[in-house]
């Protein structure tokens, strides 16, 4: 039997160039139809697991950063809700945040639905936020697992806000909303608006102390009050990070 002869690939090429038909013998098949080489794919294998080892922490790096920023961002809304809210129904307005359970809700200070008198109601229900107690929590937004109400090491507060770096003041029951007297509602933190969208302190004054802080560990963020009503969000890198305006 008569061996076929070999076809070198510089000959197929130059017949290809040229126009030329280039006749496909076995041996030519078998070597225009192999694959790829164990070694080759064992090398592709391995920079493909190198490259997912780099990209995976900062890939989780940057989830993260993003989920704590989507809470800062629904805890401003939550703020300018609060800001509007007052002035809508001529009443006083707050956002509380139980700093325990990570939660936070806007009130209202209305008459409820078949009450007499007014109280605390949070907004879109039907009963006075007191009266909860099973479970102990009115309709609430919870943050992520990954974030919590506080701002890790850090000491000052954001340039033109704050004196000293806090959580807005502790909230007020109803009675004490009544009275007009200084609230102490533990492991809680109110910013209340007054019916003009002012933030006031439990006297009915102006404050520009009012703030909400939030982090993830590595992150910091913010949502201030001025006195005139500005809500500004800010973000700081932790432990020791400066403040800058999102």
């Amino acid at each position: 039997m008569a061996s076929q002869p070999v076809i070198s690939r510089a000959s197929v090429l130059r017949k290809r160039t040229l126009g030329g038909r280039v006749k496909k013998t076995s041996r030519y098949r078998a070597v225009e139809e192999q694959g790829f080489s164990l070694i080759e794919v064992i090398l592709a294998i391995t920079v493909g697991l190198i490259l997912t080892g780099v990209a995976i922490p900062k890939v989780t790096t940057l989830v993260r950063s993003y989920r704590s920023y989507g809470d800062a961002r629904s805890l401003s809304e939550e703020v300018s809700m609060a800001k509007m809210r007052g002035p809508a129904d001529f009443t006083v307005a707050r956002v509380y945040a139980d700093l325990s359970t990570n939660r936070y809700r806007v009130e209202a200070w209305v008459i409820p639905p078949n009450g007499t008198s007014k109280c605390w109601v949070t907004d879109g229900d039907t009963q006075c936020s007191a009266n909860y107690s099973s479970p102990n929590t009115p309709p609430s937004t919870l943050l992520l697992t990954t974030v919590t109400f506080g701002y890790g090491g850090l000491s000052s507060a954001p340039s033109g806000t704050q004196s000293t770096l806090a959580q807005a003041p502790a909230c007020q029951t109803d009675a004490q909303t009544t009275a007009g007297t200084v609230g102490n509602v533990a492991n809680s933190a109110c910013v209340v608006f007054n019916s003009r969208g002012i933030p006031v302190d439990n006297t009915g004054a102006p404050t520009a102390s009012d703030a909400l802080y939030v982090t993830d560990s590595s992150s910091a963020y913010g949502v201030t009050v001025l006195a005139t009503g500005l809500i500004q969000t800010w973000r700081a890198t932790l432990p020791s990070g400066s403040w800058f305006n999102r």
